[in-house]
């Protein structure tokens, strides 16, 4: 499954990108997962038919932040190809990191692409960030995509630990 988070007020240029990547995920009939904002996720609704939503159970900080945890999880555990496209506006925020705990991303940073990002690179699922924003330094490093419906975005490789 790939799971798709971004901005709600993105800029032209990010929009675009993402429906072109929309069109060609879906073209490919991968399972895709999205959120119930506007925006990014409304681009990815109207794209690809297929989606299967994740909403938030009601309006409270909380609950969007639950949903979006959900939409990694159902991505995380999916058989065969798995990732998530981030298409954030905005650079992450200072102190936001990696974390495999869901409520240590979602700290009331003011970004819930970033902290839907943080939860995935944390917990080990292939991340892919799109746009031109200065992507964080979360201790590994970031190459481009050369091919795939993904090509283009940038996939965060955490930093191999090694032990003696």
């Amino acid at each position: 499954m790939v799971g798709f988070t971004g901005s709600r007020r993105p800029p032209a240029s990010l929009a675009a990108a993402a429906e072109c990547v929309a069109v060609l995920v879906g073209s490919m009939g991968l399972p895709v997962g999205v959120g119930c904002a506007s925006g990014i996720d409304a681009i990815i609704r109207e794209t690809i038919g297929h989606a299967r939503l994740f909403e938030a159970a009601g309006a409270e900080p909380w609950q969007f932040a639950e949903r979006s945890a959900a939409l990694v999880e159902a991505c995380r555990h999916a058989r065969g190809w798995d990732s998530l496209a981030a298409f954030p506006a905005s650079p992450c925020p200072a102190g936001l990191i990696p974390s495999h705990s869901w409520a240590r991303c979602f700290n009331g940073s003011g970004s819930g692409t970033w902290a839907t990002a943080a939860y995935a690179a944390g917990v080990g699922l292939p991340l892919v960030v799109f746009g031109s924003v200065e992507l964080p330094e979360w201790g590994g490093v970031w190459e481009v995509v050369q091919w795939g419906p993904l090509a283009g975005g940038k996939v965060f490789r955490a930093g191999q630990i090694c032990m003696f």
